[in-house]
């Protein structure tokens, strides 16, 4: 009979047995796991262990147990609940409003707080002032009266737009010169061609025409 060699997987002995490293198994008995063999069929793995889902739960190759994957979710390599809990920046808080949710490593209500500032600069809490204001850089604003732009803070009229602006500060929108003139120019034009039309009307008759025309067609004057 020929030698195997020691590399080579043993040879199978049912259609239904498998090969965990260089060990035959059945895997209606076993699970495997990174070449391990574990008894139990069915299991999920967690790096070379295995684990049943309703038991435990495996975040980023770490196995924690009595806490089941089929209800939670991972905050780095911890398990969370995410129905009572929030994973805000790899911490995790419990949820203390229906509406929480995090800024930077906090929690903030949304209904009554605003979460400001960058992820470069650090975000803060800030409490609501009203339902109309917002965030403009780690400050707030009443988006009714301003706009946030490259200024300082300054009043805008009401429901004025902000103009473009890379920044985040908020200040009052400037006045559009070019729209102002544009709208002047056509005013102008306008005028000017109802000037020539009433001027080119009396030099050559016409207007007395259409008023004579216009007296026939109403009756005024019997049509010759």
């Amino acid at each position: 009979m020929p030698s195997r060699h020691e590399d080579e997987p043993l040879p199978f002995r049912s259609p239904r047995d498998h090969v965990c490293g260089r060990v035959n198994y059945s895997g209606l008995d076993f699970t495997c796991c990174e070449g391990v063999r574990h008894k139990g069929a069915g299991l999920s793995c967690c790096g070379s262990r295995a684990f049943n889902l309703t038991q435990a739960s495996c975040c980023q190759g770490q196995l924690t147990l009595n806490v089941s994957q089929l209800v939670s979710d991972c905050c780095g390599c911890r398990p969370y609940d995410p129905l009572n809990q929030l994973c805000c920046d790899s911490r995790i808080l419990t949820r203390t409003q229906p509406h929480a949710k995090c800024c930077g490593k906090e929690l903030y209500d949304e209904d009554h707080q605003l979460c400001c500032g960058n992820v470069l600069k650090g975000r803060k809490v800030l409490a609501k002032m009203s339902s109309h204001h917002r965030c403009c850089g780690d400050h707030q604003f009443d988006q009714q009266s301003h706009c946030c732009c490259s200024e300082t803070l300054s009043p805008e009229p009401l429901n004025a737009s902000c103009c473009a602006s890379t920044s985040s500060n908020v200040s009052k929108k400037p006045t559009c010169w070019f729209c102002m003139a544009v709208m002047k120019l056509h005013i102008m034009i306008v005028c000017h061609l109802c000037v020539y039309f009433v001027l080119f009307f009396f030099s050559t008759g016409e207007l007395t025409r259409v008023l004579q025309t216009g007296k026939v067609a109403f009756g005024l004057e019997p049509y010759n």
